[in-house]
């Protein structure tokens, strides 16, 4: 089942639009949207953190498994999920008629943050899948998620609760150390501040997403579009245009309407936000960072 779907993988950190895109192509018909929660939701952080062959092969494996079983389940096909969909999705009385009458499944749209650590994982699950990649400076990345969820702080670190340290035997005196901090640069990323850790984690996982898409062949490359944040906002309408010759399949008039509505509020909502970037917020991790926004073309 994975592999007949026409699927679309959407991979960016947090604050960088996945979930607005997401949600405006979950209305093409015939498409059903599943969150990362539908796998375990460290999945990344677990694949990119093991060196073993052969586990990572099972977790492609049943990767893949759960994203058939997904889409086969009541949670997709069930009569109240078809309602849901054509109640939240439609765009008018005949549009509810014809996507409550139609149980057939074409699309499914999978969006993630951490699977941006390790696309080869969801690239093996969904093999026909093409990728949007949402780019958004570093610096702002790294203070919504600071703000939102408080992650790598001190006491977090402690823990090893979260993701980001669940699958690390790395420590230095009681901190646990991420996975994707270099061996030899524990101090330095502990001496970030949270803000400056997230900046760090950004920088990590931007490298490796554009790691995986040079190391493609071709025609896989082609499967893999890079859309900046800023260009979903300041010209919403020639983005989608950008993304529908990229999925090859055309955008649906309520697609369109639902990204313009959106894209408005989050304009408004972006230029209040006003972040000014300063090297004392972010630590050491600015260096770190720095030639990877720059090479995204960020100042």
């Amino acid at each position: 089942m994975g592999e007949s779907l026409n699927s679309i993988v959407i991979l960016g950190f947090s604050g960088s639009g996945k979930t607005t895109l997401s949600k405006s192509l979950s209305t093409l018909p015939r498409t059903v949207e599943a969150h990362e929660y539908i796998l375990m939701c460290s999945l990344g952080q677990v694949y990119g953190a093991i060196d073993s062959p052969d586990i990572q092969r099972a977790l492609r494996k049943g990767t893949a498994r759960n994203l058939q079983t997904f889409v086969r389940s009541p949670a997709c096909r069930g009569r109240f999920a078809r309602f849901h969909r054509a109640l939240t999705k439609s765009s008018g009385i005949f549009d509810f008629v014809n996507r409550l009458m139609d149980a057939s499944i074409e699309r499914l749209i999978y969006e993630s943050n951490f699977m941006t650590f390790c696309p080869e994982l969801i690239t093996s699950a969904l093999p026909k899948a093409k990728f949007l990649c949402l780019q958004r400076d570093g610096r702002d990345c790294a203070r919504i998620i600071s703000e939102k969820y408080n992650i790598l702080t001190d006491a977090l670190l402690t823990q090893a609760t979260t993701s980001e340290v669940l699958f690390s035997d790395r420590r230095v005196r009681e901190f646990h150390i991420p996975w994707w901090v270099d061996h030899g640069d524990d101090e330095v990323f502990l001496s970030c501040p949270p803000c400056g850790r997230a900046l760090w984690m950004w920088q990590a996982m931007k490298r490796r997403v554009h790691a995986f898409a040079s190391n493609q062949c071709n025609s896989d490359r082609q499967k893999i579009f890079f859309l900046n944040y800023e260009d979903l906002l300041n010209k919403p309408a020639t983005c989608l245009d950008t993304v529908e010759k990229h999925l090859d399949f055309p955008m649906t008039r309520e697609v369109k309407r639902r990204w313009m509505k959106i894209a408005d509020s989050r304009q408004k909502y972006s230029i209040k936000l006003n972040f000014s970037h300063q090297e004392s917020d972010f630590g050491p991790a600015w260096q770190k960072a720095r030639p990877v926004w720059e090479s995204l073309g960020y100042k």
